[in-house]
């Protein structure tokens, strides 16, 4: 991609001088801007902001460790058909995993709680035998916000909280952003089927003020 770049600049220069390269950087600038706006749309509520959900499982050096490469890898994609299956299910878009880790972006907080619920307890029903024989525990933590969007994937601060919040999760459990439990609060109570428990008041890391963290429980 850089050399890419480095031989279209060029070119520019060549055919319209430096201010062809102008006009052409603020054409691109406006495609990227143009693109990744509808990027952000085609995810995002009313108005305009995402839910954020992180994952990762508990101890994966440990059962890395106990497995062995081989049996981990294979074990990785059997927990990652779980995952996808319930995001796809509740309309979640994967903006990118790394490891046993999952990035993903909801239209709405219900939507990002009830994939995660439903990723939870579809892992707990597994016997061990059908994971490699481990107990396999998700920790996920999710905040909604506004967001940046480049090349697919999504940046900002909103994204940095997310991840601080999944960082506070143990395994097995959902913990959500305040910001998140007041915008479930202007959803009917009847409408869902878990409840939230207040957790600890917090630092996170690299982010100012303290923060109440939440609890998901199925009603």
């Amino acid at each position: 991609m850089a050399v890419k770049a480095v031989v279209e600049t060029a070119t520019r220069v060549r055919e319209g001088g430096i201010s062809g390269l102008l006009v052409s950087s603020i054409e691109d600038i406006t495609r990227w801007v143009t693109e990744d706006r509808a990027t952000i749309l085609r995810n995002a509520a009313p108005d305009g902001t995402v839910t954020i959900f992180f994952s990762d499982i508990e101890d994966s050096t440990l059962h890395n460790e106990r497995l062995g490469d081989d049996e981990w890898v294979r074990l990785l994609g059997d927990h990652d058909r779980i995952v996808r299956e319930q995001i796809r299910r509740h309309r979640g878009h994967v903006v990118k995993t790394q490891g046993d880790g999952f990035m993903v972006v909801f239209r709405g907080p219900v939507d990002g709680v009830r994939a995660a619920i439903d990723i939870q307890r579809r892992l707990d029903s597994l016997t061990a035998s059908e994971l490699r024989h481990t107990q396999v525990k998700d920790r996920i933590g999710l905040h909604v916000g506004a967001v940046v969007a480049r090349g697919g994937d999504y940046f900002g601060r909103n994204v940095a909280m997310a991840a601080r919040v999944a960082g506070h999760a143990a395994g097995g459990q959902v913990v959500v952003s305040d910001d998140l439990r007041r915008c479930l609060g202007e959803v009917a109570d009847s409408d869902l089927e878990f409840d939230l428990e207040p957790g600890p008041r917090t630092d996170l890391k690299g982010l100012s003020g303290v923060h109440q963290l939440w609890w998901v429980r199925c009603a």
